[in-house]
C-alpha cells in the first residue's frame, strides 16, 4: 500500500453489536476521516456505553413513527389508490394569478419570467399577494404595473373572474415600515447583487463535495460517514437548499432549481417545501393558513388556534420522541399524503388542506413530488443491498435522527415560541411587521451563526425580504434593526442557540395546558371571517347601487 499505514483490528467486537460490522476491520490513516474512525474505535468501553446510548436514543422513536406508517400504508393508502375510491387530482381549468383583488392571466408571460416559471407558478389558481410583494423588492414597480395591466382580466370579456379569494386577512401591504425595508436595500444593494456572495459559494460548493464524499464511505460502511453525511446535509439545507428555494442563490432559475434539492434526503424534498415554507409558511407566519404550525399533530399541538384535548397533557415529554423523526416526515409522510389526498384518521383533515390551490399544485407536480420521494427510498435501498434489511434500515434512521436535531435546533424557535404569537391588531395590521415580529433571531452579531445556520438567526429581516441571500443578512441587520426601532417594532433576539431552543421547548409545555382563549380563538376567527364577508358583500351592493345597476 506505498507510505499508507494499514491497521487491522481483528478484535471488533467493541462496535460488532452497535453498528453490525463483521469481521476483520481495516483501516488506512489516509484518508483523515478514516483515521477518525480508528480514533473511534480505540476509546475503549466508555465510548461504546455511549455510543450504545446515543444509538438507541435516537433509534427508539422511529420504530412506533415507522410503524404506523407502514400500517396505515399498506392497509389504507396502497389499497385506495389501487382501488375505485382514489383520489384523483386534475387541474383546474383556470389559469388565474389574484393580484391585491385583481385577478391576472399570466400564462402567457410564465415562459418569459425572469425569476423562473416555476417561481410564477407558485402563485396559480391562489391568492399570490403576499409572494408578490416577497419577491420583487428590487423590480421596477411601473414596469411591473405595466405588465400586470397587460394580463389583467376584465368583467368585459367573456370569460369572468374565478372565485379565488383573499387569504391575506386585510393586512396591509406597502406601508411606511416596507417601503423603507425596501429602499434600505435597493440602496445597500446599488451595483451589486443580492444573491448568494462568492465566499458562501465556493464553501457550499466544498460541502458538497464532502457530503459526496461521505455517502460513498457511508455506503462503504464507515462509521464517520455516519455523522459527516448528515451533519453536511443539514448544513447544505440552511445555507444552500433553503436560499434556493426562494430564489436567492443565483439569477439563473435553473441554478435555483437545482440547489434547492442539496438537502435531499436528508432533510426536505424540494417541491413539497416550496409548497409547505415558501408559500403557506412565509406568507401567513403562524396564521391559521401556515401548515408548519400542524406538523405534530395529532400527539402535539404549537398553537392554541389547536383546540386543547387531554391526549396534549403529555406532549412536553412527546415531543421529544417526535423529534428525531422531524426529517423522516418531511421527506416520506408528506409526499405520500399530498399525492394520495388521504384524509387523517385522527384529525380528519387532509395534509395542507389550507392550502387554496391544493389540487391543482399536486396535479401539476405530481410527478416531481413522486420522483423526490423515490430517491429517498432509494438511498434507502442501496443501505439495505450493503448492509441487510435491518442494519441498512438502521443507519439510515440515524443518519435521518442526526439531520432531525440540527434541523430543529435551527428552525423550531424560530415562530413557536409565546412572544411570537402576534395577532393582526392595529399594531401589527403590517403585512411587514407581522412577520418581522412573529420570529425570534438568535446571536444576531455573530457571523459564524449567521453562515452556519443559513440566516436563521435573523429570521425577522429573512421574512421580510426572503429574496435576499442569507450571506447578506449579518450586513443589513444593524440597519434593520434601526428600521423596526423607528417604527415601534419590538423585535424579538435572544444571545444564544440554547436559548432559542428553550424557548420553543418551554411553549411546548405551556400548551400542554389548557389555555384562556384555546375554546375561544377558533370560534373568534370564524366571527372576524364572517363580519369581513358581510362588510365586503355591503360594500360591493353599495357600489352596484352608485353605479346603476351596472357591473
Amino acid at each position: 500500500m506505498g507510505d499508507a499505514v494499514h491497521i487491522c483490528l481483528n478484535d471488533s467486537s467493541h462496535f460488532d453489536s452497535l453498528w453490525g460490522l463483521n469481521g476483520t476491520l481495516g483501516y488506512t490513516l489516509l484518508p483523515a476521516p478514516d483515521a477518525l474512525g480508528v480514533l473511534m474505535l480505540m476509546q475503549g468501553p466508555m465510548v461504546d456505553m455511549i455510543f450504545r446510548t446515543l444509538t438507541t436514543l435516537l433509534l427508539f422513536p422511529w420504530i412506533p413513527a415507522a410503524g404506523t406508517f407502514v400500517i396505515v400504508f399498506c392497509f389504507r393508502t396502497l389499497p385506495k389508490q389501487l382501488g375505485p375510491s382514489r383520489k384523483k387530482f386534475d387541474k383546474m381549468e383556470s389559469s388565474v394569478w389574484t393580484i391585491h383583488g385583481k385577478q391576472y392571466d399570466m400564462t402567457g408571460y410564465v415562459k418569459h419570467h425572469p425569476g423562473g416559471e416555476w417561481a410564477i407558478n407558485l402563485g396559480r389558481n391562489r391568492d399570490c399577494t403576499g409572494l408578490f410583494e416577497s419577491y420583487h423588492v428590487f423590480a421596477d414597480r411601473a414596469k411591473l404595473d405595466k405588465i400586470l395591466a397587460r394580463y389583467e382580466i376584465r368583467q368585459i370579456h367573456d370569460r369572468p373572474p374565478v372565485d379565488v379569494p383573499s387569504k391575506i386577512d386585510d393586512l396591509v401591504f406597502n406601508d411606511a415600515f416596507h417601503q423603507e425595508v425596501k429602499e434600505m436595500c435597493r440602496k445597500h444593494f446599488q451595483g451589486k447583487s443580492h444573491k448568494m456572495k462568492p465566499s458562501a459559494c465556493c464553501v457550499n460548493l466544498m460541502m458538497v463535495f464532502l457530503q459526496i464524499y461521505s455517502i460513498y464511505y457511508f455506503l462503504c460502511g464507515r462509521i464517520w460517514a455516519m455523522i459527516v453525511w448528515p451533519l453536511t446535509g443539514a448544513l447544505l439545507s440552511f445555507t444552500l437548499a433553503h436560499d434556493a428555494s426562494h430564489f436567492a442563490v443565483s439569477r439563473r432559475p435553473w441554478l435555483n432549481s437545482l440547489a434547492s434539492y442539496a438537502g435531499m434526503p436528508t432533510t426536505f424534498p424540494a417541491t413539497c417545501w416550496s409548497l409547505q415554507h415558501v408559500v403557506q409558511h412565509h406568507v401567513y407566519v403562524n396564521d391559521h393558513d401556515d401548515v408548519d404550525l400542524f406538523h405534530f399533530l395529532p400527539a402535539c399541538r404549537t398553537t392554541r388556534l389547536t383546540r386543547w384535548a387531554k391526549s396534549f397533557r403529555w406532549q412536553y415529554l412527546v415531543i421529544w420522541f417526535l423529534l428525531p423523526t422531524v426529517t423522516g416526515h418531511l421527506t416520506m409522510v408528506v409526499p405520500v399524503d399530498l399525492i394520495s389526498g388521504q384524509i387523517d384518521l385522527v384529525t380528519g383533515e387532509r395534509r395542507y388542506e389550507q392550502v387554496q390551490n391544493l389540487d391543482d399544485f399536486v396535479a401539476r407536480s405530481r410527478l416531481n413530488i413522486l420522483g423526490e420521494l423515490l430517491t429517498t427510498l432509494t438511498f434507502y435501498v442501496l443501505s439495505i443491498m450493503s448492509f441487510g434489511l435491518v442494519d441498512g434500515i438502521r443507519r439510515m434512521w440515524i443518519t435521518h435522527s442526526i439531520a432531525s436535531i440540527l434541523f430543529v435546533l435551527a428552525t423550531q424557535g424560530a415562530h413557536l415560541q409565546e412572544e411570537c404569537m402576534v395577532g393582526t391588531e392595529e399594531e401589527y395590521s403590517s403585512w411587514a411587521k407581522r412577520q418581522a415580529a412573529s420570529s425570534v433571531n438568535f446571536a444576531v452579531d455573530s457571523r459564524f451563526w449567521s453562515f452556519l445556520s443559513g440566516g436563521l438567526n435573523t429570521q425577522s429581516i429573512h421574512h421580510v425580504v426572503p429574496s435576499i441571500a442569507c450571506s447578506h443578512y449579518h450586513d443589513l441587520y444593524p440597519e434593520f434593526r434601526r428600521i423596526c426601532a423607528k417604527h415601534g417594532i419590538h423585535l424579538k433576539e435572544t444571545s444564544s442557540v440554547i436559548k432559542f431552543f428553550q424557548g420553543f421547548v418551554k411553549w411546548i409545555g405551556e400548551l400542554a395546558e389548557v389555555g384562556e382563549e384555546s375554546e375561544s380563538t377558533t370560534s373568534k376567527r370564524v366571527e372576524e371571517r364572517v363580519l369581513r364577508l358581510a362588510t365586503e358583500t355591503s360594500k360591493q351592493a353599495l357600489s352596484f347601487t352608485h353605479c346603476g345597476g351596472n357591473p
